[in-house]
C-alpha cells in the first residue's frame, strides 16, 4: 500500500500485514519525553506536551495497544516519531487512518 499523507504525518498499512506505521515530523528540539502518545484500542493521540495534537480521533479500525509502540527515528534523514499499531486483526482494512480523515 502506498503510504498516504494526511496533513501533518503519513501512514502504511500493508493490507496483508498486520501493522500500522505512522510517520510523523518532528523538530529536532522534541524529545520522547516531550511527547504525549496515547494508543487506545479505538482511538490514537498523538502530540507534543502543551500544544495541538497532531492527532486526537478515534481510529478506523480497533489496534492492539499492548502490541503497539513508538519512536523517534530518523527516515529519510528527517527526525521523524514513528509508531507501529498493532491491527486487532491482521484482516482489518484500513481504508483511512482516523475516521475524520
Amino acid at each position: 500500500a502506498m503510504p498516504v499523507q494526511a496533513g501533518t504525518y503519513t501512514w502504511q498499512a500493508p493490507d496483508e500485514g498486520d501493522e500500522v506505521r505512522v510517520l510523523i515530523p518532528v523538530e529536532d528540539a522534541v524529545k520522547a519525553k516531550d511527547l504525549d502518545i496515547k494508543i487506545a484500542k479505538k482511538s490514537l493521540k498523538v502530540g507534543v506536551k502543551g500544544a495541538t495534537p497532531f492527532i486526537d480521533d478515534d481510529l478506523w479500525k480497533e489496534v492492539d495497544p499492548d502490541e503497539s509502540s513508538w519512536e523517534i527515528d530518523k527516515v529519510d534523514g528527517k527526525r521523524t516519531l514513528v509508531l507501529t499499531l498493532a491491527k486487532k486483526s491482521k484482516w482489518d482494512n484500513f481504508e483511512y487512518l482516523v475516521k475524520c480523515e
